[in-house]
This record gives C-alpha cells, sequence and structure tokens, in this order.
C-alpha cells in the first residue's frame, strides 16, 4: 500500500480540498461523485449557496436580485451624462425612441431626449452597466401630476433592466403625487412591466389605441439600506 502523503490538488469547484478530502482518494471505499478528490466536501465554498447551474462568477450582488441582468448601477441623470445620453440615443432604434415617448418623428423625440439633463422639474434615473448608459426611467413633474415614460435601449431589453429602473424611480420620486403613463395597447412589453412593478395601477379604457395608466407610490418597493 503507498504511504505516500497525498498532495492536495485544486478541483474543477475551484477550491483547495482538505486533507481529510484529499486522503479518500487512497481509500479503498472511496465515495463516489463528480468531485476530484472521490466525494463532495461539506462545504463549497464557491457554489454551497446557490442554486444549481449557477455559478459565483455571475451571481449579482444582494441589491440587485429583482435584475436578469448582472452588475447594473441604477444612478440620479446628471448634467455630466449629456454625451452618454447621446451615444445611447444612437444605439436605439427608431422604434424604441417612439415607443418611449411617441409622436411621429424619432429625430424629435431624440432632441428632447438629449435636452433632459438640463432641464428642471424631472427626475430621471440612469442605468449604467460599468461606462456604458443602457436605459434612463423619467418623471417630468408639473401641476397636473407627474408623467412616466422609460427607455431601455434594443440590445438590453427584456433582461430586467427596466424593472430595476421603474422601482428606483417610483423610490425616487415618493415625495411627488402618482404618476403617470400613456403607452400603446401594442406595447406589451411596458405594460407587463408596469403591472410587475405596480400591480395596483389603474389602467383607464384605451383611447385611440392608447392606454392611460396612473401609477400610486404605495406599490413602491422597500428599499435597502
Amino acid at each position: 500500500m503507498d504511504r505516500r502523503t497525498p498532495t492536495p490538488r485544486r478541483c474543477t469547484r475551484r477550491h483547495v480540498c482538505s486533507w481529510r478530502d484529499a486522503r479518500s482518494r487512497w481509500s479503498p471505499r472511496r465515495p463516489t461523485g463528480g468531485h476530484c478528490c472521490g466525494g463532495h466536501p461539506p462545504r463549497c465554498p464557491s457554489t454551497s449557496r446557490l442554486p444549481r447551474g449557477r455559478r459565483d462568477h455571475d451571481h449579482p450582488p444582494p441589491e440587485l436580485h429583482m435584475m436578469r441582468v448582472a452588475h447594473l448601477v441604477t444612478a440620479p441623470l446628471l448634467a455630466a451624462d449629456r454625451r452618454s445620453v447621446e451615444a445611447m440615443l444612437d444605439r436605439c432604434s427608431d422604434r424604441t425612441v417612439l415607443d418611449r415617448c411617441g409622436g411621429d418623428s424619432p429625430n424629435t423625440v431624440r432632441l428632447y431626449l438629449r435636452s433632459l439633463p438640463d432641464r428642471s422639474r424631472q427626475t430621471t434615473v440612469a442605468g449604467w452597466h460599468g461606462h456604458r448608459l443602457v436605459g434612463m426611467a423619467t418623471a417630468v413633474h408639473d401641476n397636473d401630476g407627474s408623467e412616466l415614460a422609460i427607455l431601455v435601449e434594443d440590445a438590453w431589453q427584456r433582461r430586467g433592466v427596466g424593472t430595476a429602473l421603474m422601482s428606483r424611480l417610483l423610490a425616487d420620486t415618493a415625495g411627488h403625487s402618482a404618476l403617470h403613463a400613456q403607452v400603446a395597447v401594442t406595447n406589451t412589453a411596458a405594460l407587463a412591466l408596469i403591472r410587475r412593478v405596480a400591480p395596483t395601477a389603474r389602467f383607464d379604457a384605451p383611447d385611440a389605441g392608447v392606454l392611460k395608466v396612473e401609477v400610486n407610490h404605495v406599490d413602491r418597493p422597500n428599499r435597502r439600506p
């Protein structure tokens, strides 16, 4: 029997096996399993707390648990972000821009959106992936209430960005009146987003293919400290 002291080896689960685990390699009754040393240790730091099929490198921080895209940061839009806004608008298709604000000319809508960082009486939340702006949620305040609109560039749609932006915007505008939005009945993605983030939102009867929506701040999620 070979009595050489086994050497710890690094397994595919990215942790150094203990001497006890490594010693099982030399046992006649070595347990079977996918572990490189013949069995699973009591706790595997990189995978023990993650769902099946997940790894630590794609597990988002706890505060991003609502999103399907990792490392998205939401923050107020600043005047210094003008170039990032212009770059994102250039990446958005005309259909995406028109769905955001309506209207007949996407170029007119782009001019309006480029001016958002310098406008007063508005609250805009920006979604950042690294140094890239991928979405904006805006509430324009006036005497009749606040108008809600959300824009997510094409490549980042249906990945949870809109959910994160709208949740943050509801939290940041808690002191204002209810938010209002006009959504085309064909814009099913926007309607699903509103129902998901604000389940008690009130939808008026459609008029010329457009739904008027009222979102109350009672729906806003609890913000993490």
